[in-house]
This record gives C-alpha cells, sequence and structure tokens, in this order.
C-alpha cells in the first residue's frame, strides 16, 4: 500500500510550506505566517486519512482526535484578545490531546510479544526526572495557569511514558519515528509555556517548526505501525483461505 506521507514529492512539498511559514514568522509577515501556520496540520491529516480511508484500524480515530486537539491549541495560543482566557483554553485542550496520544501510546503495544530484553523503566523514570524539574522550575512564574499546568503536566508524564514503553514491543523505525516526534511537540509545549514571559518571531518560529515536525513524525510513525498491522493481517487472511 503506498504511503503519501513518506514520498519524496510530499515531504517536498511540506518541508517547503514549512520553509515559507518560518520565513514568514520571522520576517513578520502575518498573514502569510498564520495562514500557512493554519494548513500545515491539516495538509498532514488529509493525506494521512487518504491513505488509511478504506482501513479500519482501532488507533486511527485516537490519532485523529489528538492530533485535532493539538491543532486546535495552537490555534487557541494565536489569538491575541482574551489572552488569559484563550491560553487557557489552549492548555485545556493541549490536556485533552495528550490524553488521546497517552491511550493510543499504550493501546499500540498491548498484546504484543516482546521484541527486545527488558531495561526495566530507566527511560521512563529519566523522562519523569526531567518533567518534574521542568515543572518545578517554571511553576512559580505561571500565575492563573499553575493548576492546568499540574494537570497537563500528570498527562504528559503518562504520555511520554507510555510512548517510551513501546520501545520494547515494536519495530524501531516506528518507534524511533515517534518517539522524535513526540519530543518535538514536548518541546514545542514548553517553548509555549516560555512564551508566557518571552515572546519574540525567532521564539515564534521555533514554535511552528517543533509543533509542525512534531505531528508530522508523529503521523509518519504511527503510519508505519498501521501498514506492518495491515499487511501482517492480509497475509493471515490469505493463510485462512489458503
Amino acid at each position: 500500500m503506498p504511503i503519501v506521507l513518506q514520498k519524496p514529492t510530499f515531504i517536498y512539498a511540506f518541508i517547503l510550506l514549512l520553509t515559507i511559514a518560518v520565513t514568514a514568522c520571522i520576517f513578520e509577515w502575518p498573514v502569510l505566517h498564520y495562514g500557512l501556520r493554519i494548513i500545515l496540520v491539516p495538509f498532514l491529516m488529509y493525506f494521512f486519512i487518504k491513505d488509511f480511508k478504506k482501513f479500519e484500524h482501532a488507533l486511527i480515530p485516537l490519532l485523529i482526535t489528538a492530533t485535532f486537539f493539538k491543532y486546535i491549541g495552537d490555534i487557541f495560543f494565536m489569538v491575541e484578545m482574551e489572552e488569559n482566557l484563550f491560553n487557557l483554553f489552549a492548555i485545556c485542550t493541549f490536556i485533552v490531546a495528550n490524553v488521546g496520544y497517552g491511550l493510543m501510546f499504550y493501546f499500540s503495544y498491548q498484546k504484543k510479544q516482546k521484541l527486545r530484553r527488558d531495561s526495566y523503566f530507566i527511560p521512563e523514570i529519566i523522562w519523569l526526572v526531567f518533567i518534574t524539574v521542568t515543572l518545578s522550575l517554571l511553576l512559580p512564574y505561571f500565575g492563573m495557569y499553575q493548576i492546568p499546568a499540574v494537570i497537563y503536566t500528570v498527562f504528559s508524564s503518562f504520555t511520554l511514558c507510555a510512548m517510551t514503553r513501546r520501545r520494547k514491543y515494536l519495530r524501531k523505525k516506528t518507534y524511533w519515528t515517534v518517539f522524535l516526534g513526540t519530543t518535538f511537540l514536548f518541546t514545542s509545549d514548553i517553548l509555549h509555556a516560555l512564551g508566557v514571559f518571552y515572546n519574540h518571531s525567532i521564539h515564534d518560529s521555533l514554535i511552528l517548526v517543533f509543533f509542525t515536525l512534531g505531528h508530522y513524525f508523529i503521523i509518519k510513525g504511527m503510519t508505519v505501525q498501521f501498514k506492518d498491522e495491515l499487511h501482517h493481517e492480509k497475509i493471515l487472511m490469505k493463510n485462512i483461505h489458503a
């Protein structure tokens, strides 16, 4: 089954759009910047849905839901009127997105045999320490956002641990691609948090890059897993009817 997201033509077009959007952000061309920023993630999702609309997979609704709420949260952060209210909306949608991502990562390795020996929970512990330190450093400055920030951190911890746990059960290609995408999205979230205190065109362009590439790599990595499982299912069906 051909995957559009992996084709060179799509990748070149995607990189071109992202480059133009970043350039518009740096040089403060708001119409072009916000216009491209709004269409980049739907551009990804259109081709993803186009690839998989003929197939059923239990994790696809979770991926679409998580991506949608993450995307809406980024749009809320763009709104300059009633900033406190829309920032709060953005954090809430990010929390919903993290729940979706966490459930997707968790269910992605259920009922699968381990491919690698157990390394205990060392990577998960590293994530938890990093998240705790980051929260402790930023939380005193969040003001009215402190409680949503704590809730966001709790669900982010679950998401990052579930994502990291996939390493034992899935192929390296899907695991590391999703790992990279999740790390990028988490980095964009930290940059969004820093945006409460600091705002500059370079800062906004970094958010745009990490946010967009994060979505791309998560969707691409999960696409690899979906393709593998659909291929395996097709082989099983052939063997049954043979």
